[in-house]
């Protein structure tokens, strides 16, 4: 085979190459024909990468963005080139590219579930069951700040249930990050019902949902999955 090429600007006989062979597919009862009102949105809006080998479109890639991050919609590679590493150079050279615009994590729904293994191999991530999000799995872009297993005096907590549920039950955070030297950001799947603890030296500073909090917290609620606190946010500088 020859240098598999990524096309960021396809053409639009790349495009129907890609129709054709998908239609191909669907006569025998698979593939993701039933999707061409998605893939030709995603081209026309330069949402759709293709990977090309001779001039023929074998696979191609298209996603969705909301602010810092980025969801793949569809990701397929023609059957007669598959089960030679196509889908993970296709991924690979996308996953590049996102990273050089800034976005800072990449999600996806694993469909159908045999392509989890893939999935997992690429380092995605499954999102918390307790999200019930429709979204199955992640990956980050960027380094992440660690989770503490200690209290520090400054901290943020965070809990996978509302306020009412921490307080009657007094629970244990499910997730504390030590914001004293905060050198990689912190990204985390989060529920806006969940609840989050912000500590300044020792004393809570601000407890809330997250979708309700008017602080860094609120505007940091990446596409109402992530919690994104970048290393260089005043964390403290909660609004009441």
């Amino acid at each position: 085979m020859e240098t598999i090429k990524l096309i960021t600007a396809p053409s639009v006989a790349a495009l129907q190459q890609i129709t054709d062979w998908l239609s191909i597919e669907s006569s025998h009862g698979h593939g993701f024909i039933h999707n061409m009102k998605w893939i030709n949105a995603a081209y026309e809006e330069e949402r759709l990468f293709t990977v090309e080998t001779e001039n023929i479109a074998v696979g191609f890639i298209s996603w969705k963005i909301e602010h810092l991050t980025a969801e793949i919609d569809i990701m397929a590679i023609n059957a007669d080139y598959r089960k030679n590493g196509l889908g993970k150079k296709l991924y690979s050279l996308t996953e590049k590219f996102l990273k050089t615009k800034g976005f800072v994590v990449v999600s996806l729904i694993s469909s159908p579930r045999s392509s989890e293994g893939f999935w997992s191999k690429m380092g995605f991530h499954n999102f918390p069951d307790e999200m019930g999000a429709r979204i199955t799995h992640f990956k980050p872009l960027v380094d992440t700040c660690e989770t503490s297993h200690e209290r520090p005096p400054n901290r943020i907590e965070l809990w996978s249930s509302e306020p009412y549920m921490v307080r009657h039950e007094q629970l244990e955070p499910d997730w504390i990050w030590d914001t004293s030297e905060i050198s990689s950001p912190i990204l985390q799947p989060c529920n806006g019902d969940w609840t989050v603890s912000i500590f300044e030296n020792g004393s809570v500073v601000g407890e809330e949902k997250t979708k309700l909090k008017r602080s860094v917290i609120q505007e940091s609620l990446l596409d109402g999955l992530f919690l994104y606190i970048s290393g260089n946010q005043d964390i403290t500088s909660v609004q009441e």
